[in-house]
């Protein structure tokens, strides 16, 4: 019984391409038009459905502190470096065992 997709996972699997996406800088680097906007409208709209009146009240949020804010953004970049080194660790022992 052949599994549909399966074989051409397999045969992917074997071949010499990364496994990993590029690192950050790297993807960085690419260009991406769709990106700037997606992220720019969820910010956006996150700032709408925390910020204004109508909108907390509809969604029955409550705004954020400027200090709970903050830790939100530290969070989130730092959680950047977290899943480089996740990448590069991963990475590191998949070559040696290449090797």
């Amino acid at each position: 019984m052949k599994t549909e997709g399966f074989d051409d996972f397999q045969s992917c699997s074997d071949s010499d391409q990364p496994l990993l996406e590029p690192d950050f800088f790297s993807a960085m680097r690419l260009t991406n038009g769709v990106v700037f906007p997606v992220v720019a409208g969820a910010l956006l709209f996150l700032g709408i459905v925390l910020y204004v009146p109508f909108f907390v009240h509809l969604f029955r949020f409550s705004a954020l502190h400027s200090l709970y804010l903050f830790l939100c953004i530290v969070a989130g970049i730092g959680s950047v470096p977290c899943f480089e080194a996740v990448k590069w660790f991963v990475a590191s022992r998949l070559s040696r065992k290449r090797m």
